[in-house]
Protein backbone atom coordinates (compact mmCIF):
# COMPACT_ATOMS: atom_id res chain seq x y z
CA UNK A 1 0.00 0.00 0.00
CA UNK A 2 2.71 2.43 1.13
CA UNK A 3 4.75 1.68 -2.14
CA UNK A 4 1.75 2.12 -4.79
CA UNK A 5 0.82 5.65 -3.01
CA UNK A 6 4.68 6.97 -3.13
CA UNK A 7 4.65 5.65 -6.76
CA UNK A 8 1.43 7.59 -7.21
CA UNK A 9 2.90 10.55 -5.83
CA UNK A 10 6.17 10.43 -7.86
CA UNK A 11 4.02 10.51 -11.06
CA UNK A 12 1.82 13.16 -10.16
CA UNK A 13 4.79 15.05 -9.84
CA UNK A 14 6.52 14.30 -12.81
CA UNK A 15 3.73 15.32 -14.37
CA UNK A 16 3.81 18.49 -13.09
CA UNK A 17 7.22 19.31 -12.78
CA UNK A 18 10.23 18.28 -15.79
CA UNK A 19 12.91 17.32 -12.96
CA UNK A 20 13.20 14.18 -12.33
CA UNK A 21 14.82 14.72 -8.33
CA UNK A 22 12.41 17.63 -7.57
CA UNK A 23 9.44 14.98 -8.20
CA UNK A 24 11.29 12.47 -5.75
CA UNK A 25 11.36 15.57 -3.34
CA UNK A 26 7.55 16.14 -3.60
CA UNK A 27 6.79 12.82 -4.21
CA UNK A 28 8.23 11.96 -0.22
CA UNK A 29 6.93 15.07 1.17
CA UNK A 30 3.69 14.39 -0.48
CA UNK A 31 3.70 10.62 1.33
CA UNK A 32 4.22 12.34 4.84
CA UNK A 33 2.74 15.60 4.69
CA UNK A 34 -0.14 15.00 2.04
CA UNK A 35 -0.22 15.49 -1.44
CA UNK A 36 -1.77 19.37 -0.49
CA UNK A 37 0.94 20.64 1.31
CA UNK A 38 3.39 20.41 -0.96
CA UNK A 39 0.92 22.01 -4.14
CA UNK A 40 0.08 24.73 -1.92
CA UNK A 41 4.28 25.42 -2.06
CA UNK A 42 5.75 23.53 -5.44
CA UNK A 43 9.00 25.38 -4.36
CA UNK A 44 9.95 24.02 -0.87
CA UNK A 45 9.18 20.72 1.45
CA UNK A 46 5.98 21.43 3.83
CA UNK A 47 7.21 23.60 6.95
CA UNK A 48 6.30 21.11 9.43
CA UNK A 49 9.71 19.62 11.58
CA UNK A 50 8.93 16.06 10.68
CA UNK A 51 8.59 16.15 7.18
CA UNK A 52 11.45 18.36 7.03
CA UNK A 53 13.89 16.17 8.10
CA UNK A 54 11.72 12.49 6.81
CA UNK A 55 12.22 13.81 3.40
CA UNK A 56 15.69 14.48 2.90
CA UNK A 57 16.23 11.50 4.83
CA UNK A 58 14.52 9.30 2.31
CA UNK A 59 16.55 11.25 -0.48
CA UNK A 60 19.52 10.18 1.37
CA UNK A 61 18.61 6.51 1.36
CA UNK A 62 17.39 6.81 -2.98
CA UNK A 63 20.11 8.15 -3.53
CA UNK A 64 22.38 6.08 -1.47
CA UNK A 65 20.75 2.80 -3.42
CA UNK A 66 20.96 4.29 -6.42
CA UNK A 67 24.65 4.86 -6.54
CA UNK A 68 25.59 2.08 -4.52
CA UNK A 69 25.45 -1.46 -4.58
CA UNK A 70 22.33 -1.26 -2.33
CA UNK A 71 23.84 -1.43 0.83
CA UNK A 72 23.88 1.28 3.28
CA UNK A 73 26.11 1.52 6.33
CA UNK A 74 23.69 0.93 9.55
CA UNK A 75 24.27 4.22 11.63
CA UNK A 76 23.55 6.31 7.69
CA UNK A 77 19.86 4.98 7.92
CA UNK A 78 18.34 6.20 10.57
CA UNK A 79 15.03 6.24 9.55
CA UNK A 80 15.05 2.41 8.97
CA UNK A 81 15.86 1.82 12.60
CA UNK A 82 12.98 0.36 14.76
Amino acid sequence: EGVRQLAEEHQFFLDQTDNPYYANIFAASAYNAGRTAVIRGMTHIPVNTQTEYYAPEVLQIYDALVQGNGRLRWEDCWVLKL
